[in-house]
């Protein structure tokens, strides 16, 4: 079960636009450098759904190192209130995968890592 935030979320009137891995709600537009790993190889924002109540969820998850962007499980839903808060999560789809790689020099070399968004790992995951 991931934790409520009641000292953030009461404060502002807007619902979150996503929250990260750590069930922390997040505001604004998904970036993978607002990942809550720095260290963190591959980012994904995913779409999950309660099993309970069937509310969807756009959820950040991370890898550390070049581990297999393909497998991604969220586990418990961000804290709503509701039985589903410890059960697991169903994962609806992939909206975004991204991966850090090596910066080519000289056009990138203010930077020696980007991010670089992977398309053919995006998609459904569930068939409703």
């Amino acid at each position: 079960m991931k934790p409520f935030y009641p000292d953030i979320v009461s404060r502002i009137s807007e619902e979150p636009s996503w929250w990260d891995q750590h069930g922390v709600p997040r505001y604004g537009k998904f970036e993978p450098k607002l990942s809550s790993d720095a260290y963190a190889g591959s980012v994904a924002l995913l779409k999950i759904e309660c099993q309970d109540c069937g509310r969807e969820f756009l959820v950040e998850m991370h890898k550390c190192g070049s581990s297999n962007p393909l497998f991604w499980g969220y586990g418990d839903p961000p804290a709503h209130h509701c039985c589903g808060d410890t059960m697991g999560s169903i994962m609806l789809s992939v909206e975004e995968c991204w991966i850090q790689r090596h910066a080519q020099w000289p056009e990138e070399s203010h930077h020696l890592l980007v991010w670089q968004r992977w398309p053919k790992y995006e998609g459904p995951t569930k068939v409703r």
